[in-house]
């Protein structure tokens, strides 16, 4: 009846174990972790109490508990005496079925307890990291099946721990990595998810918009600056310019545009904002200097050119001349000399988008590279517009040119800062197939057992129905593992 009995209770704790083992899987932090597995050890073998140790360089640390009166949760015990130190030191379970009757017991620490016989099993087999201990208050033989159990309890345990610790660096791994790159642009990085809430603010943004990151990382961007916010979720991520508040209560003139990018399945956006108060002041300036070129000052406040298509002659501004490094404030050039500093790969593009231009006077706006004077190329912004004589033909064209190689160079930077971002989502991906991976070890330990029972010809029917339904549930639990491993390899 006893035997009987005893497999009862052993044909339901592994009918327990699946839904256990997947709830730590879901765990990330110690804490949780720590309070599914001393609850579960205590109902998986029927004890009056359970402990949860861990080692801590040469003591044992007590670091939670549940049971019906207070054990040792909270206090530290030197390795070589304490019974948890013993399972920890020779990695294997301890048994005892009367504490005052093994050496290995401190009994002077367990008189004023209620234990009476007690089972502990090391929490990762090969240099443990821990042990999970069940008392009892009566005196019994703790059997060979709840070993069993607690050890497959205590082999999940380790799993988890360890992939809460590759989780939390891997997480200060990026946040280093991706606080390094922000820091390092020098406008303003936002980034927040699609509820709003911010994830990532720079250096610039502090000094721009008068916050320190601490007040606003976690709350809501929409609350602080609510147009980009709205933009955002309208879609609309072409650069924008607005008058936006800082924290003071002063405003200035923005210009920022938004990326949207995938992250854990869910939609997040960056922003790179840029203070433009002091270049709309410089515009109003050339614009009040250089009045016969204003047909040009409306494409920028940079570099001015005027081309005399019919005589074939181009006027470029001193500014112009000094961003390609031309010194002589008396250099003339043509046409040619305009498509010889041309980039090669570009020559070709802006050459037909020009000459379109001039015969059909499409709206002139283009980015290409020009040579200069030391041979170096520089990223330009042209704009232009033209006027045409009574027969339709294009006799003049004027416009700007402004250096954008900072912005070239920072959305380059952004590149390699989503591709890291990237790489982060794969890392992610290999961390649930470690898990998938782990957890096959543990329940095919679990299926191996209920076959055994299931091949036992003396159990009762009702017995084989449980034991049945415990192999059904661990075989769901295969296939979720199977289905996170296709989820894995999907994503790669």
């Amino acid at each position: 009846m006893r035997q009987t009995e005893q497999g009862r209770r052993y044909l339901e704790a592994i009918g327990q174990l699946p839904d256990i083992i997947q709830n730590l899987s879901h765990t990330r932090d110690i804490g949780s972790v720590m309070s599914i597995v001393r609850s579960a050890a205590r109902s998986l073998v029927g004890a009056d109490g359970a402990a949860f140790i861990l080692r801590d360089a040469d003591f044992c640390y007590y670091a939670d508990e549940e049971a019906v009166s207070p054990l040792w949760k909270g206090q530290r015990f030197l390795m070589n005496r304490c019974i948890s130190g013993w399972v920890m030191q020779n990695a294997q379970p301890a048994i005892i079925g009367d504490i005052y009757a093994d050496e290995r017991i401190p009994v002077d620490a367990y008189r004023t307890t209620f234990v009476k016989s007690m089972a502990m099993v090391p929490i990762r087999q090969t240099s443990p990291i821990g042990a999970i201990g069940t008392y009892w208050a009566n005196l019994r033989q703790p059997t060979e099946e709840e070993i069993h159990i607690l050890q497959a309890l205590a082999d999940a345990t380790s799993i988890a721990m360890e992939n809460i610790d590759l989780y939390d660096r891997l997480q200060k791994s990026l946040q280093l990595r991706e606080r390094a790159v922000l820091d390092n642009i020098r406008e303003g990085v936002i980034t927040f998810n699609e509820d709003g809430m911010i994830t990532g603010f720079n250096s610039a943004c502090e000094t721009v918009l008068g916050y320190h990151r601490f007040e606003v990382l976690g709350s809501n961007i929409a609350k602080i600056i609510p147009v980009i916010y709205a933009h955002a979720i309208k879609g609309e991520h072409t650069d924008q310019v607005e008058i936006i508040t800082r924290k003071d209560g002063t405003s200035f003139a923005a210009e920022y545009s938004i990326s949207e990018f995938m992250l854990d399945g869910q939609c997040c956006f960056s922003v790179i904002l840029r203070d433009t108060s002091e270049r709309i002041k410089a515009e109003a300036k050339l614009r009040e200097s250089e009045e016969r070129y204003e047909l040009a000052v409306k494409g920028s406040n940079a570099g001015l050119w005027d081309w005399n298509i019919p005589a074939n002659k181009l006027y470029w501004s001193d500014h112009f001349k000094a961003m390609l490094g031309i010194e002589d404030a008396d250099f003339q050039p043509g046409y040619g000399e305009f498509k010889n500093r041309l980039h090669p790969e570009d020559r070709e593009r802006i050459t037909k988008k020009l000459e379109a231009h001039t015969r059909n006077q499409l709206p002139y706006d283009a980015e290409f590279r020009m040579r200069r004077e030391d041979g170096s190329y520089l990223w330009v912004k042209a704009s232009g517009a033209s006027i045409s004589d009574q027969n339709g033909r294009a006799i003049r064209m004027a416009g700007s040119l402004t250096d954008i190689s900072a912005r070239k160079h920072l959305e380059a930077e952004l590149d390699e800062m989503k591709l890291k971002l990237e790489q982060s989502v794969t890392a992610k991906s290999q961390l649930i197939k470690d898990i998938s991976d782990d957890l096959r070890s543990p329940l095919g330990s679990i299926m191996s057992s209920i076959s055994a029972v299931l091949q036992n010809k003396e159990i009762t029917e009702e017995q084989r129905e449980k034991a049945s339904h415990a192999w059904r549930t661990a075989s769901k639990l295969l296939g979720v593992v199977d289905q996170m491993a296709v989820l894995t390899r999907s994503r790669k």
